[in-house]
């Protein structure tokens, strides 16, 4: 790739964004506040919500306009159909598999580039049955439209590969997914434990991730419960959970009936993730599969002791850090990391590879691929 294509003007970017949440949001926020993208003005599709949003959330003035629209495919074509019959725009890029699939026909009709970027795994189990059949046809018909289909780790390219055998090849890149490293320099550590009057004799673990099956916080459960049955232990393990939504319900009515209630702590999503993972002891990731671990790559950088499951997506970014790696779906694996925290949580190797953990994941490099990419793509296009 080259990065000597210019336009006198802002190069207009069409972001297309089905579910604007997780990784995505992250993603966002990371990727497109870097210089590298000065030079570019982005129109937005998502779905409405209860307010506007603010995906860019950035002290950088970023030229973005957002259209919303009714949070079904059928809407989201519709809008796209429009806006592109609307106005001129050099290149569509649509996150994620729904969006891939709204965008990919009315790119194709007004002959306007389209890169679209996984940020989830395919799961066999999608393609079960008559529908998942048909559904694993079609797919790949929609995605091959684009003129790059990006993944955010190598594993989540493979798993591409792996289930969609009929993508084009040469359409497929990775581009390593990362994290604004500026966020968590010079942070002022939040005293959760002031707050929320807990005592020095408790090891507080922290877990970030959504309360939905890939995220494996039964298996974090389940590993409380069998280290609050052993009796030796010096400090008592408390998991403080941020944020609600998805099966949060559910997962509370387990941990009632283990009569664990004690040994949980949920408390409001922040958006202040840095200095929230500061005031940490432990950060835990059971998940069963990741596209990118960013929570991984926040919590290296901020020099935070991680407990990692080995699974795909995650083991890419965990691969030669300090983190204490457990099997997936494996409660007393995990258990048995959380012990050994207990005991001795490494602290000074975390702190030890933070200078290293910042040249790993600097969304610096990131961005500057994604520019040359749109380079790439916008030069091919007017060729």
């Amino acid at each position: 790739m080259n990065d000597n294509f210019h336009t006198k003007s802002k190069r207009q970017v069409l972001l297309v964004i089905r579910h604007p949440i997780g990784g995505i949001k992250s993603y966002i926020k990371y990727v497109y506040k870097s210089p590298w993208f000065d030079n570019h003005s982005f129109t937005v599709i998502l779905p409405k919500g209860g307010q506007m949003p603010n995906l860019f959330s950035t002290d950088k003035s970023i030229d973005v306009e957002y259209i919303q629209c009714k949070d079904t495919t059928r809407s989201i074509t519709l809008t796209i159909f429009k806006t592109l019959r609307k106005n001129r725009y050099d290149l569509v890029h649509s996150h994620g598999f729904t969006s891939a699939i709204c965008t990919a026909i009315a790119t194709s009709l007004y002959s306007v580039p389209h890169i679209m970027t996984s940020h989830d795994m395919l799961l066999a189990k999608q393609f079960y049955g008559f529908k998942g059949k048909l559904k694993k046809i079609l797919l790949p018909i929609f995605l091959n439209r684009a003129e790059r289909i990006h993944s955010v780790s190598h594993d989540a390219e493979k798993n591409l590969v792996d289930v969609l055998p009929t993508l084009h090849r040469k359409k497929l890149l990775t581009i390593p997914n990362g994290i604004d490293i500026s966020q968590y320099e010079n942070i002022q550590e939040r005293n959760i434990r002031s707050e929320m009057a807990i005592s020095k004799n408790v090891l507080l673990i922290g877990f970030l991730g959504r309360y939905m099956s890939p995220k494996g916080f039964q298996y974090l459960i389940e590993a409380i419960d069998i280290l609050n049955r052993q009796s030796e232990l010096p400090r008592k393990p408390l998991v403080v959970a941020f944020g609600y939504g998805g099966f949060i319900r559910e997962d509370r009515e387990i941990i009632a009936a283990k009569g664990l209630e004690n040994s949980f702590l949920f408390l409001p999503g922040v958006d202040d993730v840095a200095s929230t993972l500061r005031g940490l002891d432990v950060v835990a990731m059971p998940s069963l599969w990741e596209s990118c671990g960013l929570l991984a790559m926040e919590a290296l950088v901020s020099g935070v002791p991680l407990i990692a499951s080995s699974c795909i997506g995650l083991r890419e970014v965990t691969a030669g850090t300090p983190t204490f790696v457990v099997e997936p779906k494996d409660s007393q694996s995990l258990a048995q990391a959380i012990r050994d925290c207990i005991f001795d949580n490494r602290n000074y190797e975390f702190k030890e590879y933070i200078s290293e953990a910042k040249k790993r994941f600097n969304a610096d490099s990131t961005s500057k691929q994604l520019r040359q990419l749109y380079n790439e793509v916008a030069i091919e296009a007017n060729v």
